[in-house]
């Protein structure tokens, strides 16, 4: 999953590798881990929501990734990426 938005007029790239569960925020030379894949419980979860929410030059980004009940890990959840509460990118994937 990819999803590309602005902070500041400079780009910004939200990503998630489904296989491994790596959970990046890319900005400018900066890498923000949001979730790493040596962590155990990155790989197990009983809750259809889950978010991450990290502080980039004064500004809160809150990711939120809901996956569906019904064969969740089948089927593409939808990620919603805000900035200081403010809808910037969504989409669905793994």
């Amino acid at each position: 999953m990819k999803l590309e938005f602005t902070l500041d007029g400079q780009p910004a790239v939200f990503e998630r590798n489904g296989s491994t569960g790596r959970t990046v925020i890319q900005y400018g030379e900066q890498s923000i881990s949001l979730q790493s894949p040596w962590n155990p419980l990155t790989h197990i979860e009983v809750r259809t929501t889950k978010s991450w929410t990290t502080r980039l030059n004064g500004h809160e980004i809150v990711v939120v990734k809901e996956r569906k009940r019904t064969f969740g890990g089948l089927r593409g959840a939808d990620f919603v990426v805000r900035v200081d509460g403010n809808q910037v990118a969504s989409g669905t994937g793994y």
